[in-house]
């Protein structure tokens, strides 16, 4: 895929036609995952099952098919739920990409196994909410592992130019359980890295005023930060507020200095894609300030690095 900044929105161009967009666009329903969409072949298959209304659009006549980006979740097969915030988030960040920027959007989002042979297909794959399991009621499941099948799948295609982006994903416990399994399945002797706030993937095409925290929509329901945005972080049983607060980048390079993984822990930036219609004060606190923003700026890294 070929990409530049021209592709990509200014600052300056973003607010008007994002903040029209909201009325004018068909708002996708949020909500969790109805049974059988698991199973979906894709997201927007995932929405019609439950007559959930997506936008539409077409690619240019003129799209070639190596021009064509296609946002691509993983499902994975073991613990875990890779099914956060999912058909939403991927149709609307979808969309979002297809009206802000120049670049030729998929309209049929991916669901990929990191087993399949097309992996390669698809420069950037998302995943959610690779969790440790437990009692909290967003781990409804077992803790999420890599067979060594996938690990060495996994591995292949982050040192031969992919990239991974990790999110929804909060505490401590979640974040070294992740490490285990990535040290066990995937880079043995690699170790994250730290991003600061100087770091391109927060300026690159819109220049954030803080690496951003996303909670979910209804974190704070029923308590008297409801309707606000003055908590950003997730409550998570168990966990130590104080590092709960804050949010941190963690990245993996690879031998050429290349990032080939991003995890925003204490973060659920797709939240913001997903639920942009939930409520005013929730689109301006999040979804446009931070969530779609970080999306294009992080998309335009990957492409450009």
């Amino acid at each position: 895929m070929t990409t530049s900044s021209q592709n990509f929105p200014s600052a300056s161009s973003f607010a008007r036609p994002f903040v029209a967009g909201v009325v004018a666009a068909v708002s996708l329903a949020g909500g969790a995952v109805a049974l059988g969409q698991a199973n979906a072949d894709s997201a927007r298959e995932a929405a019609a099952m439950t007559g959930m209304e997506v936008p539409e659009w077409k690619l240019s006549e003129l799209a070639l098919p190596d021009d064509i980006f296609t946002f691509a979740r993983v499902r994975y097969l073991n613990g875990g739920k890779w099914t956060t915030d999912f058909p939403g988030s991927d149709l609307h960040l979808s969309f979002r990409l297809h009206q802000l920027t120049s670049l030729d959007v998929n309209p049929d989002p991916a669901l990929v196994e990191l087993t399949d042979a097309s992996l390669s297909d698809y420069p950037m794959l998302y995943m959610a909410n690779p969790h440790h399991g437990g009692n909290n009621w967003w781990s409804m499941s077992d803790a999420f592992d890599l067979s060594e099948d996938e690990g060495q799948k996994l591995r292949n295609y982050l040192l031969n130019g992919g990239f991974l982006w990790i999110d929804d994903f909060w505490g401590r416990d979640m974040w070294e359980h992740f490490q285990e399994v990535i040290k066990k399945r995937v880079f043995p002797k690699r170790e994250p890295v730290l991003l600061d706030f100087s770091h391109p993937i927060f300026h690159n095409i819109f220049e954030l005023d803080k690496i951003p925290q996303v909670p979910s929509h209804n974190a704070w329901d029923n308590t008297e930060y409801a309707g606000t945005a003055e908590k950003t972080y997730e409550p998570t049983e168990g966990e130590d507020e104080e590092y709960l607060e804050v949010p941190r980048f963690m990245a993996y390079y690879d031998d050429d200095g290349r990032m080939c993984m991003l995890v925003d822990l204490n973060n659920d930036i797709a939240d913001g894609w997903e639920e942009e219609g939930y409520a005013t004060w929730f689109f301006n606190a999040f979804s446009e300030k931070y969530c779609f923003p970080m999306a294009i700026n992080v998309l335009f890294y990957v492409m450009t690095n």
